[in-house]
């Protein structure tokens, strides 16, 4: 909960960032207004991407979704409690209901945002729009005891892993058609011999055939890889994605195997997951921890960012919503050391 002195420092900003959602078009000055009372505040560019989308957005933000909205502003003491009742309740979702969509009020307040930043210094404004990467998404039936979900980064899926993968899997199917088609008048084996053969082609056929239609899936469809928001991090795959609540993430560390990278997701109770979903699922949940210590780990090569770009983005998140805002990453933890440590 915020200090009398915290709430005091930041209730000019509260009321200042209050304007955007007033049932009224904003001039110039009051950009400039708003803008003056950002820089005077004191507060880092984080800080204050942070009030705006978890503080005042989903505190006044239904005000422009009103048949009548307050257009003259908002009373002081009622903009106050509001804003802390919102905070202590850990932003409870927006109304369901209103004459607009979450999605039209987030693209209406971006669009406001844009034009209060255009009066801010340039290493200000730049560092907003750095911060403003994590972009707010639409906010719909958010259930009740889960966060307001404007804080959303979508990683795509690499297009370039999704093609290497078709290629080879492509060759490894011509591959296995070639081990079915042979038979005694191509080329001299026994019997079982041939019998091993075709269940060789069979397996490669399958599997691969499985891998390529897989890689197409995500080539043609732009499938996102991660989605990292105010609840956890989603993990996309071909089957039933899988979320993991910033909660039961204790940190992060990065596991090396081969010149592969991989981001491992550190759980404080990983056997919960390892018994969760199909056979099949747990298998490689178990494989996974077995290998690196976690039955999650992201391969860097599967998205669009390096190791360095992923690892930061989401130590940013679990600071920033686990229960361990302390939690640091290690960006060394090697196949020896974990052999190590068993």
């Amino acid at each position: 909960m915020l200090s009398e002195t915290e709430i005091e420092k930041r209730f000019p900003v509260w009321d200042a960032l209050s304007d955007l959602f007033l049932d009224t078009e904003l001039d110039e000055s009051s950009h400039k207004h708003i803008a003056r009372v950002i820089l005077e505040s004191g507060f880092t560019p984080e800080e204050i991407h942070q009030i705006l989308w978890h503080e005042v957005f989903p505190s006044v933000g239904d005000n422009l979704r009103s048949v009548a909205g307050e257009w003259a502003g908002f009373n002081p003491e009622w903009l106050k409690s509001r804003i802390l009742f919102v905070i202590s309740q850990d932003a409870p979702p927006m109304s369901p209901g209103g004459i607009i969509s979450v999605k039209s009020l987030i693209e209406i307040t971006q669009q406001e945002w844009l034009k209060v930043c255009g009066h801010l210094p340039t290493d200000y404004y730049e560092k907003l729009l750095d911060e403003s990467k994590i972009f707010p998404a639409t906010i719909l039936n958010t259930p009740r005891g889960s966060r307001v979900t404007t804080d959303v980064t979508v990683i795509n899926a690499s297009r370039k892993t999704s093609t290497t993968i078709i290629i080879f899997s492509m060759i490894f199917v011509g591959l296995g058609i070639w081990l079915l088609s042979q038979d005694s008048q191509t080329i001299e084996l026994p019997n079982f011999g041939f019998t091993l053969l075709h269940i060789a082609g069979g397996i490669s056929v399958l599997f691969f055939g499985l891998c390529a239609i897989s890689g197409f899936w995500r080539l043609l469809s732009k499938k996102q890889a991660l989605e990292l928001n105010g609840n956890g991090i989603t993990i996309f795959t071909a089957g039933p994605s899988v979320l993991i609540p910033w909660r039961e993430i204790e940190g992060f560390s990065v596991f090396r195997l081969n010149n592969q990278s991989f981001l491992v997701i550190n759980l404080y109770n990983p056997e919960s997951h390892i018994t969760t979903g199909g056979k099949f699922r747990q298998r490689l949940a178990q494989a996974s921890y077995d290998i690196c210590g976690s039955p999650f780990s992201i391969s860097a090569n599967s998205t669009n960012l390096n190791i360095l770009e992923l690892s930061d983005l989401c130590e940013k998140y679990l600071s920033r919503y686990g229960s361990k805002p302390n939690a640091t990453l290690n960006f060394h933890l090697s196949v020896d050391k974990i052999e190590k440590s068993k």
